[in-house]
């Protein structure tokens, strides 16, 4: 039975961790590129408030499940020695370079959603609000859209990095 249980929060661990990834890659490949060159100019900023919105939840919602998962994943396994213990066996090696590219991954996130976008949508804002645009603004709103393009691309990366280390860390175990 322990092992149903296990198998059942390591799917949980895995889906969460896989939906966020997902949504970083839609977001790389199909969203963030769409967005701009499709949805007006004056209709962007409200479209971004809704999706920030939207993001937080699924971030909220995979962190959470990933996170108590894991550290319930962690504390039952037998080749984790203890926090402080790093570099005992290669496996908790993997797992420990994995929760930094993971606290890496949240802390981009973090990024993202409370002050990369924000400051986007308020750019967006004061642009679509005047006939006439400063070159200023609008090169801010272009800086912005490259770095937030950037930045989301950097996320599915170091996402697919978590599961290559995922995938060397079950080799190993």
């Amino acid at each position: 039975m322990e092992d149903v249980i296990r198998v059942a929060i390591s799917w949980l661990h895995h889906i969460a961790f896989v939906g966020w990834l997902g949504y970083f890659f839609s977001s790389a490949i199909v969203f963030t590129p769409l967005t701009r060159r499709h949805i007006p100019l004056p209709a962007q900023a409200d479209f971004l408030i809704d999706y920030i919105r939207r993001v937080k939840v699924i971030t909220f919602s995979a962190v959470g499940l990933f996170g108590a998962t894991g550290i319930w994943l962690l504390l039952t396994d037998e080749e984790y020695e203890g926090l402080g213990n790093f570099f005992v066996n290669p496996w908790t090696t993997l797992i420990s370079i994995k929760h930094i590219f993971v606290l890496a991954l949240v802390a981009l996130a973090v990024y993202l959603l409370y002050f990369l976008l924000p400051r986007l949508v308020s750019a967006l804002r004061e642009l679509a609000g005047k006939e006439e645009p400063a070159a200023a603004e609008a090169a801010l709103v272009a800086r912005l859209n490259r770095r937030h393009q950037l930045v989301i691309s950097w996320l599915a990366i170091l996402g697919a990095g978590i599961l290559l280390i995922i995938a060397i860390a079950s080799a190993e175990h």
